[in-house]
């Protein structure tokens, strides 16, 4: 004689956990010391989370695999392209991949700035003057704070770097 038992049976939960992942927005600060300690504890949060990844034989086996990635990449670079094809797209098709090697970018300088003075002034006088551009770190080198004053403006604007300490 066969029996069947009946159960009542439970859809399986996962167990609650005390555990919350905060977000910037999450965190409610009062004042800017309970910013200062709220950015600290993410900090630190961070910090631990990466020592514990690099310690995972899975994330130690990924950060090898992208090393020997790059330096095949590199060494395929070596293996195709020449002086012949610098400007050229190359495509190359394995077996089972296929990689696409961009034309190397052009990067250009001017080797002769008396020739290009020179050559814009033919064009039209006062050319080469209405073209050319100074940056701030070289006007330093050759203007005294009083010269500067007269032709150079200094605001305070724009974002502010923040670097966060344990006490």
């Amino acid at each position: 004689m066969a029996f069947k038992l009946k159960t009542k049976t439970k859809p399986v939960t996962e167990p609650e956990t005390t555990d919350t992942i905060e977000t910037p927005a999450q965190t409610k600060t009062k004042t800017p010391a309970e910013t200062v300690d709220a950015i600290g504890d993410l900090i630190v949060e961070e910090n631990r989370l990466n020592a514990d990844l690099m310690e995972d034989p899975r994330m130690i086996k990924l950060l090898g695999k992208r090393k020997e990635r790059s330096r095949l990449e590199k060494v395929l670079t070596e293996q195709a392209c020449t002086e012949k094809n610098i400007a050229e797209k190359l495509t190359i098709i394995g077996t089972k991949h296929a990689a696409e090697i961009a034309a190397a970018p052009n990067k250009r300088s001017i080797c002769d700035k008396d020739v290009v003075v020179d050559t814009l002034e033919e064009i039209q006088e006062g050319l080469a003057i209405e073209l050319a551009t100074f940056t701030l770190k070289d006007l330093d080198k050759y203007l005294n704070p009083m010269q500067q004053e007269k032709c150079i403006t200094s605001e305070h604007k724009g974002a502010r770097k923040i670097r966060i300490e344990p006490i």
